[in-house]
């Protein structure tokens, strides 16, 4: 081979990768030395670092994708600095396989960039965990973002995909969407927050679905309430109608294991997160694999991990589901028709057989009697259209921070009439009686 050949082919090798690499003390070099290194990374090129601990802040410029040796393995210490990864502008690149942690304003901020990727990464212990602003095609897959104020904040830009990620005892929002268009998020935990996810006016054209929740609102569009139960946000949001809200145990939460450990009560056999997740939504596909490397089952997980459970003792029963659409709900009765306890209510399960076991008390938490009893099934696609408000008799008042009607507080009588209930308003919106022939109140 010729000279000139061999400094060509040296040079391609070179902008494929860039190993940075522990001093001979098997230590790390600052961020100082990283950053030096990053800075003459080329667009295209992958810049690794090997485990262990980096204090400081680092810039990927733009294009270089940064890659550590695993999101427990490798962390960037950004406790003295104001953000720890700047990345802005530039086509593809990203991050993988590394945490940052601690910053004093924002982990990991992203601006201005197309078509980058996210993945295997936590982020925690900072006001805000990622902050990608004004990019395009960006995918955030497999990441962690844990204890901040803001989880994950998607603002400006379209295009941009949240996919199997779990957010996680984040003090104020889990996910905030301010603005943007046509952002696909789905498949992703949100859990212990005060408020799961926010929806700005200026958020369009988004596909919210397939999540797991349990915080203390579970999600906010502007200038709306925010709503605690997931039938409400459904019917307000038009979103998240195949998505699940159930509290959610873990393995070591406070000292930073965030592996699922909780099962469900009626299937002793199914863990909390699994089976509620898709392949694909809107034309994405959901990670093969989650954040340690595990293949996904048929139906994925929600949230970073896959996981699965073996259950104490054999299934009592089946339930055969027929459809894939709707909800459905499934309860202990007495052969009179009362009800003893229910196994589950308004679960989005799919068309498939279903072992279920009984539990030991009523709904009352009466142990449950020796006896003969039925399981009983229900499956409804009944959907709702929210139009309006009638029989407004208190003081006016904006409608978009009026509460839009609760599904749980309406029900039909023995007659088939339909019942709508609204409890106390702080605005003195009251409703009385609605007259729909002649649409006057009394």
């Amino acid at each position: 081979m010729c000279l000139a050949r061999a400094l060509r082919v040296l040079c391609i090798l070179m902008l494929i990768g860039i190993g940075i690499m522990a001093q001979a003390d098997g230590s790390l070099p600052d961020a100082a030395a990283f950053a030096r290194q990053l800075a003459a990374a080329k667009p295209g090129s992958t810049v690794t670092l090997p485990a262990g601990v980096v204090s400081g802040s680092l810039t990927v410029p733009a294009g270089v994708r940064l890659q550590g040796a695993g999101y427990a393995k490798t962390i960037i210490d950004a406790s003295e600095s104001e953000v720890g990864i700047t990345i802005a502008g530039g086509n593809g690149g990203g991050l993988a396989d590394l945490t940052v942690r601690g910053a004093r304003k924002t982990n990991i901020q992203v601006k201005n960039t197309k078509g980058m990727l996210i993945s295997r990464v936590r982020t925690t212990g900072s006001l805000n965990g990622l902050n990608v602003n004004n990019a395009t095609d960006a995918r955030i897959e497999n990441v962690l973002a844990d204890n901040n104020r803001y989880g994950i904040v998607l603002d400006n830009g379209q295009h941009n995909v949240v996919v199997n990620c779990s957010l996680v005892r984040n003090a104020s929002i889990g996910l905030s969407l301010p603005s943007g268009t046509r952002a696909v998020v789905f498949n992703n935990v949100i859990v212990e927050s005060a408020t799961g996810i926010y929806i700005g006016d200026a958020c369009k054209g988004l596909t919210l679905d397939y999540n797991l929740h349990f915080s203390l609102y579970l999600g906010k569009l502007a200038d709306q309430l925010a709503r605690p139960r997931i039938g409400d946000w459904q019917t307000l949001s038009g979103c998240d109608a195949h998505s699940v809200q159930f509290p959610l145990t873990m393995k070591d939460a406070k000292n930073g294991d965030f592996h699922p450990t909780s099962v469900l009560d009626w299937a002793l056999n199914r863990p909390t997160t699994v089976g509620w997740g898709i392949k694909e939504l809107a034309g994405v596909k959901a990670p093969t694999t989650d954040l340690d490397g595990v293949k996904h089952a048929a139906a994925p997980a929600v949230g970073v991990y896959e996981s699965t459970a073996t259950a104490p003792r054999p299934a009592d029963g089946q339930l055969d589901i027929t459809t894939d659409t709707g909800i459905k709900s499934a309860g202990v009765f007495t052969k009179e028709g009362r009800l003893v306890c229910y196994l589950f209510h308004n679960l989005p399960l799919r068309k498939g057989r279903y072992p279920f076991w009984l539990p030991a008390r009523t709904f009352e938490g009466q142990p449950i009697a020796a006896g003969t009893y039925e399981v009983r099934l229900a499956e409804s696609n009944l959907q709702w259209e929210y139009l309006g408000r009638i029989g407004h008799t208190g003081r006016d008042a904006n409608a978009s921070k009026m509460a839009t009607l609760s599904g749980y507080k309406v029900q039909f009588d023995e007659h088939g009439h339909l019942l709508v209930g609204q409890g106390w308003s702080e605005n003195d919106t009251t409703l009385r009686a609605y007259d729909m022939k002649t649409g006057d109140w009394v």
